[in-house]
């Protein structure tokens, strides 16, 4: 995956292809072999898949020997033909008809009108609420121990939604390369705590004063535990114990 963010650190554009863990709508497809993926058009629909198709590489060596692929031409949708009005019809006038005076009555009792009952109205029943749809944050980078220190571990996340992101069914989990087995680095059950809209928050090993000392003075979010990371291991971010997020899993 690949993001362009502004000088402020958020999202301006991404486009991941393959399997990548971050996308717009579905990812693209992987390139061929001496192959890149290029836009097709300059309409931008939010969609890897649909965006971006397989191209030559730009720039080239003098070396390159592949043959361009050219980008899917666009047909514009013919204008609907309109059809013709049809011819208003005239009708004949209607005959005059004429009416005989009726007598007045001597007499002409004028009865007293009875009111009726006006019906209850039912009420009709509330729509439905339209369900949220929930944007995962997603892992940007995962740092191992580093220079001799075991404790030099942390993990970058971004919340990928405009609005504020409720951690409450996420955990941080790592996975062993050798037997698969999967240890809680972070959990946030018991923390209701959120974090801003388009904003980065951080897991740190509590060992790593550096880091530590680091995000405080930049005012950013982060979360310690005792856990450590290495480079044999996979990371993931789940929800609600299923993977959102993930990197060498």
């Amino acid at each position: 995956t690949v993001y362009l963010e502004d000088d402020q650190e958020r999202m301006i554009d991404m486009v991941g292809m393959g399997e990548a863990g971050a996308y717009e709508g579905a990812a693209a497809s992987n390139p061929g072999v001496g192959l890149s993926i290029a836009r097709a058009s300059a309409t931008d629909t939010d969609n890897n898949r649909n965006d971006f198709i397989m191209s030559d590489p730009s720039p080239q060596n003098a070396s390159y020997a592949g043959g361009f692929i050219a980008p899917v031409a666009f047909v514009p949708a013919p204008s609907p033909t309109q059809t013709p009005l049809q011819p208003t019809p005239s009708f004949a006038p209607a005959p005059s008809i004429s009416f005989s005076p009726q007598p007045t009555p001597t007499s002409d009792p004028t009865p007293t009108p009875t009111a009726s009952p006006l019906p209850t109205p039912t009420p009709s029943p509330s729509p439905s609420p339209e369900p949220t749809l929930r944007v995962h944050p997603i892992i940007v980078h995962v740092q191992f121990g580093i220079e001799g220190n075991a404790n030099a571990d942390f993990i970058q996340i971004q919340n990928m939604s405009s609005v504020a992101l409720d951690l409450t069914d996420y955990k941080l989990i790592k996975k062993t390369a050798s037997s698969g087995a999967e240890y809680t680095i972070k959990s946030w059950r018991n923390d209701q705590q959120s974090v801003p809209g388009s904003s980065y928050f951080y897991w740190v090993n509590a060992g790593y004063a550096d880091e530590i000392a680091d995000l405080q003075s930049q005012g950013a979010l982060f979360f310690t535990t005792s856990a450590t990371v290495s480079e044999t291991n996979g990371v993931a971010l789940t929800y609600q114990d299923a993977v959102v997020s993930s990197v060498q899993w």
